[in-house]
């Protein structure tokens, strides 16, 4: 009874050369498959990891009770956390004050740029008489978000999205909530 290895040694040569060239095919194939998911997944996380964060460091505002100035400002400072600069960034603040809601935009015209680690002061000046009465004295919870969008070095668009509400016994903002898109 003749074993695979010796009926292998006895067939034509062609034949054994292209089985082995159909294994060398699959095989090569296999590796190229591995190869392009272990890329893709190295550049996924290379670019969910070097890039832009926008966090907002601190915020104030200076229209509690006892020192209201005018005209009312919120003064947020933005810090990039992230390891390559942003552009294009443009901050939305929306304060929903019983069933209406004020919206303003900083910069108003134009975008600011910002570094790894660089800081920058943004300063929102309130004239809206009834946003700063419901902030003060709320009937019903009221909240404030700031919607921070900004670009990396390439065209992809990112969201930073934080929700305050107004802590009427330490009159401050507090974050409730944070997230980053």
């Amino acid at each position: 009874m003749d074993t695979l290895l010796t009926h292998i040694y006895k067939t034509d040569p062609v034949t054994v050369t292209a089985w082995a060239t159909v294994a060398y095919v699959f095989v090569s194939i296999l590796l190229f498959i591995i190869s392009y998911r272990s890329l893709r997944l190295t550049r996924n996380i290379v670019s969910k990891t070097n890039r832009p964060f926008i966090a907002i460091d601190s915020i104030e505002c200076n229209f509690s009770n006892e020192k209201v100035k005018y005209p009312p400002t919120l003064l947020a400072k933005l810090k990039n956390i992230g390891s390559l600069p942003a552009r294009n960034v443009r901050l939305t603040l929306t304060g929903k004050v019983n069933n209406s809601s004020i919206t303003l935009h900083f910069p108003e015209n134009g975008y600011l740029s910002l570094f790894p680690n660089m800081e920058e002061p943004v300063n929102f000046q309130i004239e809206n008489s009834q946003f700063i009465q419901a902030v003060l004295f709320p009937i019903n919870p009221n909240e404030i978000f700031l919607e921070i969008e900004y670009q990396g070095i390439t065209e992809e668009k990112y969201l930073t999205n934080n929700k305050y509400c107004y802590d009427l016994a330490y009159h401050k903002l507090i974050i409730t909530d944070c997230k980053w898109k």
